[in-house]
């Protein structure tokens, strides 16, 4: 491209148009790449949540004998407010 700048037979609204297209392209692919690294992270996050309740449901009374209540609160809420899932 850049050794046509002094071509008579290109003009410049065709430059122009062809570095429009590709910052068109590179936003297009941008937006893609924001919106699927955002899913994902929703969807990981929704998982392990998930993955935690049922520990936490399927855990042993020993484990809730042994355990203060505290402790499992509060580890709960540091992995929801880490990883919000009650967003979607």
């Amino acid at each position: 491209m850049a050794a046509n700048v002094d071509n008579p037979y290109v003009s410049s609204l065709q430059l122009i148009l062809v570095y429009f297209l590709i910052g068109a392209i590179s936003t297009i692919f941008l937006l893609i790449r924001c919106l699927t690294t955002v899913s994902l992270g929703i969807k990981s996050s929704q998982n392990l949540f998930v993955q935690l309740m049922d520990s936490l449901f399927r855990a042993p009374m020993s484990f809730y004998d042994s355990t203060p209540m505290g402790r499992i609160l509060s580890r709960v809420s540091i992995v929801n407010n880490f990883f919000p899932c009650n967003e979607m």
